[in-house]
């Protein structure tokens, strides 16, 4: 059994941004620069979508990419991971939101760090939140996940699989790895349209032709206030050259 086994969760049903995933983004869909980001860290992916004729296209995405794509329930994406975890066992999985095209190998590999060196059940960088939204990553352990099955999960708790990790206290040893500085009100996740409105302005102010790393979007956005998004931020993109 393989050691980390990365997995991507997306689907084109969103209700805030209908179809997101597939926007384009330095002329290409936004789910393709988060998969070119995720394989520099050369660990296995697989890429977990819905069984609606909608998201056949994340499949097409995931064969172009030669990924497998595993799909399931919509609503359930618990069993979706079920699934995924049946079929591609590994020791650990390192869970991503498709809605995150700035996410940081960087970041990911020092959580993997923290997680081999604590050896916990589940690791994130969100339970205390520091880092910009958008760069959410969670660990968990297979064997972890296979003790969660066996608990009765509300709807809550299917839909966005790893709550029962934290929520259910004492059951499960957690770990949170924070940042240096406090970007926790910095908001890089693409929710709504004028969300990757603003992250095209950042590209092109940037002269970026691919996603830059963390490090040097943070330094960017310091030195040019204008281009910081934070929470409920819905207006500023508009303010943006």
């Amino acid at each position: 059994m393989i050691d980390y086994q990365i997995i991507i969760q997306a689907r084109m049903g969103s209700s805030r941004f209908p179809g997101k995933v597939m926007q384009p983004l330095l002329s290409k869909p936004m789910l393709t620069h988060q998969i070119r980001s995720l394989k520099k860290l050369e660990i296995p992916i697989v890429v977990a979508t819905s069984n609606e004729s909608l998201d056949s296209c994340i499949e097409d995405i995931s064969n172009t990419n030669d990924l497998p794509c595993v799909r399931g329930s919509e609503v359930d994406v618990f069993h979706r991971f079920s699934q995924v975890i049946q079929r591609y066992p590994a020791m650990n999985y390192i869970r991503i939101t498709a809605d995150c095209p700035l996410i940081s190998p960087a970041i990911i590999q020092r959580l993997l760090k923290l997680h081999s060196l604590l050896n916990v059940d589940y690791c994130s960088n969100t339970l205390i939140r520091s880092f910009p939204d958008g760069l959410d990553v969670e660990i968990f352990t297979h064997q972890a996940f296979l003790r969660l099955s066996e608990i009765k999960l509300n709807g809550y708790q299917k839909e966005h699989v790893t709550p029962g990790f934290y929520e259910n206290e004492g059951m499960f040893s957690v770990a949170n790895l924070l940042e240096e500085e406090n970007l926790g009100d910095w908001r890089w996740t693409i929710d709504y349209p004028s969300d990757l409105h603003w992250l095209k302005s950042l590209l092109l102010a940037m002269n970026a032709l691919e996603i830059p790393e963390y490090q040097e979007i943070k330094a960017f956005i310091l030195s040019n206030a204008i281009y910081c998004r934070k929470q409920g931020d819905t207006t500023h993109v508009e303010k943006i050259p």
